[in-house]
């Protein structure tokens, strides 16, 4: 029974909302690419709350949202912005 537990609440985000779709998501090696940093460079940002991350239920890979990628690229861009000015 602990293990079904365990299994559910995996399903949830560290805020406590629930995955959607996979298909919405992709793995590190992506996201990083996508946005031009190093694995461990977006390991580090994930775990210290930078950029949103999710965990695979059925396998434990680090997971990030799309959308969640683009907004946190807006993000650095207006704080480039703003600093130049």
């Amino acid at each position: 029974m602990e293990s079904l537990v365990g299994l559910a609440s995996a399903f949830f985000t560290k805020v406590g909302k629930p995955m959607t779709k996979l298909n919405d998501y992709v793995k590190i090696a992506d996201a990083a690419r996508l946005i031009g940093v190093s694995q461990n460079t977006l390991r580090l940002w994930a775990e210290s709350g930078k950029v949103p991350m999710r965990r695979n239920p059925a396998n434990g890979y680090r997971l990030f949202r799309k959308t969640d990628l683009e907004a946190f690229l807006a993000r650095l861009e207006r704080d480039q912005r703003s600093k130049a000015k």
